[in-house]
């Protein structure tokens, strides 16, 4: 995972659980920018000046993003409830 300077999320890897966030199941060797998901922004996670995004975790089939107004967004594997929904 990858954030740049300006809040926004770039994933990498595997991705056959989504762990990505780009809406595909397909892996990728290069970085892929994150979709929005529930995210206020206008198509990408972290494209909110007002709300980027400024911390970023891996788990092992999920990813987590928190925004600066403290809402965490997750993406991937939920076999187990690790996205917390």
């Amino acid at each position: 995972m990858a954030l740049t300077a300006n809040g926004q999320v770039y994933t990498f890897g595997y991705n056959q659980y989504g762990q990505l966030g780009n809406n595909t199941l397909i892996n990728s060797s290069s970085p892929v920018a994150v979709l929005k998901g529930m995210y206020a922004g206008t198509s990408l996670l972290g494209d909110s000046i007002s709300n980027p995004i400024t911390a970023l975790a891996g788990g092992f089939y999920h990813s987590a993003a928190i925004a600066r107004d403290g809402t965490i967004y997750t993406f991937g594997n939920n076999t187990f409830g690790q996205l917390g929904d």
